[in-house]
């Protein structure tokens, strides 16, 4: 087991302690501090939730979609109904369960302190490739890596598509990109795109009667074909059929959001993971 205990110095900064047993792990927040700070960076730390597995050969940093933002803090319970009975939360539990899944990822929840500015049907949401956005991802990143000592897989749904594009894209100017082993590009926001230089394992997972008007399958299923014709080997497009589609905002709810077919859609993750995680 692998317990992850937060609390706060008598200076500034929160202080993490890691401490190993032998059976099943409990879940934790964990508050992330900014690699970089400036007039654009703040250093308001990042609050993510970490649920990990018992035998992990990796580790998935989930960036969500939307706003981005749900308002953990580092006093949040555990047993807040956002990690107990929302069904997206539960469907990245799995991949970190071996009764579950394969239980090959510790899976990561990252929250951006901030609320960000959302895609419409005329705007791109930009917000993913603000300066403060891309150093937290990166300070997230760079803390599991040395926290959990695995590879590091990237998922962005919905509106965080963008994020883990525009990220992406940075390391690679950056020559960093190494820092991630692999990606899964979710019911990906349009406009969301990859370079040409993209060789990395990437799962393009998208429900096949997504109702939002700016996550269409046909979009996603036109950025897999270029990452295709650019000599991408190691993508796939996984198309995910079950589920309901629930009487709400389609962008939020329902056939979007895997609502009913969690584990269809993690099973899909996790064969996909099989295939290039040693």
């Amino acid at each position: 087991m692998i317990s992850i205990n937060l609390r706060k110095s008598s200076g500034p900064k929160l202080i993490l302690t890691l401490v190993f047993f032998a059976k099943a792990a409990c879940a934790q927040l964990i508050a992330v501090e900014q690699n970089e700070s400036s007039f654009f960076i703040s250093s308001t730390p990042t609050i993510t939730y970490l649920y990990p597995a018992a035998d992990a050969k990796a580790t998935l940093i989930f960036i969500p979609g939307g706003p981005g933002h749900v308002g953990l803090k580092a006093t949040t319970p555990d047993t807040s109904p956002y990690f107990t009975r929302y069904h997206f939360s539960l469907m990245l539990k799995r991949l970190s369960s071996q009764n579950d899944s394969s239980g090959q990822f510790n899976v990561v929840i990252f929250d951006n302190p901030t609320i960000l500015a959302q895609a419409s049907k005329y705007a791109y949401p930009a917000s993913r490739a603000a300066s403060d956005h891309l150093v937290r991802i990166d300070s997230v990143v760079n803390h599991y890596q040395k926290l959990l000592n695995k590879p590091v897989w990237l998922m962005g749904h919905s509106n965080g598509a963008a994020s883990i594009t525009e990220y992406y894209k940075k390391i690679q100017k950056n020559k960093k990109s190494d820092a991630i082993a692999g990606l899964i590009y979710s019911a990906a926001v349009h406009g969301s795109d990859f370079d040409e230089n993209t060789f990395l394992p990437v799962l393009f997972l998208h429900h096949e009667t997504d109702g939002c008007e700016v996550t269409t399958l046909k979009e996603a299923n036109k950025v897999f074909e270029k990452l295709k014709k650019n000599g991408n080997q190691k993508t796939e497009l996984s198309i995910v059929r079950g589920g309901s589609a629930e009487q709400k905002d389609p962008c939020l709810s329902g056939f979007h959001m895997y609502f009913g077919a969690e584990k269809e859609a993690a099973d899909l993750i996790d064969q996909f993971g099989k295939k290039f995680i040693q």
